[in-house]
């Protein structure tokens, strides 16, 4: 007589079905895995917050492409206007240090301020008159080594305020926190980009009250239409409000920051780019 298993016929079929459910496990497993890698294409949550849609490039190779979109010519136009420089480098006048607990009296180098690897965070905040309206914020700084966003800047939009994140999520992850309650992460502004140790990159960003476009080393980054958008920043980055400058987990050297108030007349509006001509999304 041929000997059965322990359990019989039904002890057979419990154990078939815990083999087939532990494929499906490590099947699921697998696909989430996959899911997981970070995308190299813009992917919108929301496409009225998008336009045009920005094809991912590193910094260096958008730079290089040709001036696409008109975008270097637009940075050039600004050489000329009237800038005001609120941080030259050199001191930290009218400035704010050690505001998310890290050191108030910072390294300087001769390129700029040092913000130090911080826990997590590091920076500094104006502490003048933040501009409002229409204006143009431009931003130099140098990623040195870390691991997460080099830059966020905390600026005003109407009367709320957003932070531009650089390089965060890992080091890629590019948009503005928050929007309806989304950070850059989850909102339609997400793209990606790289940030090289030691390449200076100049950030330039320009705000109304319905439109924040910004641009990184003359390359077109963000385009986002916002009137009737909720705006806001994270918890975490209150610190910074109204106008700052912070790194997340990440030293960063920061070089300079100046502002130029565009006011109301169209005849000192610079060239836009060609990126910025199509029509918003649902207007």
């Amino acid at each position: 007589m041929t000997a059965r298993p322990a359990g019989g016929l039904r002890g057979q079929a419990i154990v078939r079905w815990g083999h087939w459910l532990a494929l499906v496990a490590l099947t699921a497993c697998a696909a989430c895995v996959s899911s997981a890698a970070p995308d190299v294409t813009l992917i919108p949550v929301d496409d009225s917050l998008v336009q045009p849609s920005v094809p991912t490039l590193s910094v260096e190779e958008a730079a290089l492409s040709d001036a696409r979109d008109g975008g270097v010519e637009h940075v050039a136009a600004l050489r000329d206007v009237p800038w005001t420089t609120l941080f030259d480098g050199r001191s930290l006048d009218g400035w704010q240090a050690g505001v998310f607990g890290d050191s108030d009296d910072p390294e300087f180098t001769e390129g700029g301020v040092v913000l130090p690897i911080g826990v997590p965070l590091s920076g500094i905040t104006y502490l003048g008159e933040p501009p409002s309206g229409r204006y143009a914020l431009e931003v130099q700084a140098t990623r040195k080594y870390g691991s997460d966003f080099f830059l966020g800047i905390t600026f005003p939009v109407r009367d709320e305020h957003v932070t531009l994140v650089l390089g965060g999520w890992g080091g890629v992850v590019c948009g503005l926190s928050c929007i309806d309650g989304e950070d850059a992460s989850s909102n339609g502004t997400r793209t990606y980009a790289e940030f090289p140790n030691g390449k200076r990159q100049t950030v330039l960003i320009e705000v109304d009250d319905q439109r924040v476009r910004a641009w990184v080393e003359g390359t077109p980054l963000i385009d986002a239409a916002l009137e009737g958008r909720r705006l806001g920043v994270r918890p975490e980055v209150q610190p910074s409000l109204p106008l700052g400058v912070a790194s997340f987990i990440t030293c960063t050297e920061l070089h300079s920051v100046r502002v130029w108030l565009r006011g109301e007349s169209p005849e000192a509006q610079p060239p836009a780019p060609a990126s910025s001509l199509a029509p918003i999304p649902g207007q």
